[in-house]
């Protein structure tokens, strides 16, 4: 009995199917929990204090696997705080899903977040993430900061949000970034377009990169997106007294498939 021999094209179709069953259909789905370690201070003080999670680009499209297992992840985790960083709403999606996921989420200390590009495609709908008048969706206690901060408690770091609208080149002036002059915690959804922040002590905290939701060197990212995108992939970067950190987020847009960069729920950790 003779044993046929798999030519090299064979084996090259059943690696790149395989390929597409883990980027399409396991690792998308494997949210991780990244502990992030913040030394400078008031920051450090602020998250050891609090209990404080970052989630962005979520890209809600239904009550699915995805978005079960993260509200799980969340529950485990029991944060004080949870920080939003906008693309809630799955492109050509559905508002009512990304707000019945808001409506889940609870922390004792708050739910606060900023808008990104996928949830202004419907103008009108987008208005109830801040000013809620349909009362057919789902209420739900997350706050959304549009130029203004809140703070946790009068000694401590604000909590200060960028409205995506307002990073317009001719609405840039509303946005508020020029006139920070205290320590803040700064949600911004597109790293890029926050550019005008002066050399004070702030944690930028971002997404919309995905990670480019596949693996590449950080040089490539910065030749083909850094422009659009700004030049951390993911991850924290120092530039004087500004901290960036960029998380790849949860969702996928454009193609449903990650690889080498999953999907991750940031805890904040003071060091």
């Amino acid at each position: 009995m003779s044993v046929k021999r798999i030519r090299p094209s064979q084996w090259i179709t059943i690696l790149f199917g395989l390929l597409l069953i883990y980027s399409g259909f396991i690792e998308p789905y494997w949210v991780r929990v990244r502990e992030i370690e913040i030394s400078d201070e008031p920051f450090a003080s602020f998250f050891r204090a609090h209990k404080t999670i970052f989630l962005s680009d979520i890209h809600v499209t239904k009550s699915g696997i995805r978005e079960n297992f993260l509200l799980e992840k969340v529950t485990q985790l029991s944060a004080e705080i949870i920080l939003l960083g906008g693309d809630l709403v799955a492109w050509n999606g559905n508002y009512q899903a990304a707000f019945e996921f808001l409506g889940k989420l609870k922390a004792p200390g708050g739910v606060y977040g900023v808008l990104g590009e996928s949830d202004f495609q419907d103008n009108r709908k987008s208005c109830n993430f801040c000013h809620p008048f349909d009362k057919s969706l789902t209420p739900f206690s997350a706050k959304f900061l549009q130029n203004k901060a809140v703070y946790h408690s009068p000694n401590e770091p604000a909590i200060f949000g960028v409205d995506f609208g307002s990073l317009e080149p001719e609405l840039k002036h509303r946005s508020g970034l020029s006139t920070i002059k205290e320590p803040a915690i700064i949600l911004c959804h597109k790293l890029a377009a926050c550019n005008e922040i002066p050399d004070v002590s702030v944690l930028m905290l971002s997404g919309d990169t995905h990670g480019g939701q596949f693996w590449m060197p950080d040089w490539f990212w910065v030749w083909v997106f850094g422009e659009s995108k700004g030049s951390i992939r993911k991850g924290i970067r120092r530039s004087g007294n500004k901290t960036f950190l960029v998380t790849s987020g949860i969702g996928t847009s454009h193609f449903p498939f990650r690889f080498l960069c999953p999907p991750e729920v940031v805890l904040l950790k003071g060091k």
